[in-house]
């Protein structure tokens, strides 16, 4: 992920350690940022997450809405082929942590 120097599995893991209220990994301070850059960025991956064909009800509560959301990414790989050229979703899901609105 551009601008980023921490893996996107450790960001999913730290995501949903954040939102199931488990102790953040690997830094407070980061886990914070990461939350919150995701809520800000939800609305974009859950629209990018149903153009690929995600189509489950999202829970109403906020917390389990994230979860569910991270649960799918983490089963969604993102293409080796260069972001740019790609579909809106595909950039979205390739770069999930950028700002998408």
């Amino acid at each position: 992920m551009p601008r980023f120097q921490i893996a996107r599995n450790v960001i999913l893991e730290s995501l949903t350690a954040s939102f199931s209220k488990r102790k953040p990994q690997p830094y407070r301070q980061m886990a914070y940022y990461y939350r919150k850059r995701f809520a800000r960025n939800l609305n974009a991956i859950v629209a990018a997450l149903r153009d690929v064909g995600y189509r489950e009800r999202l829970p109403d509560d906020n917390n389990e809405r994230a979860i569910k959301v991270v649960d799918w990414l983490k089963t969604v790989t993102p293409p080796d082929s260069p972001v740019w050229n790609g579909h809106f979703s595909i950039r979205v899901l390739s770069n999930f942590m950028a700002l998408s609105l």
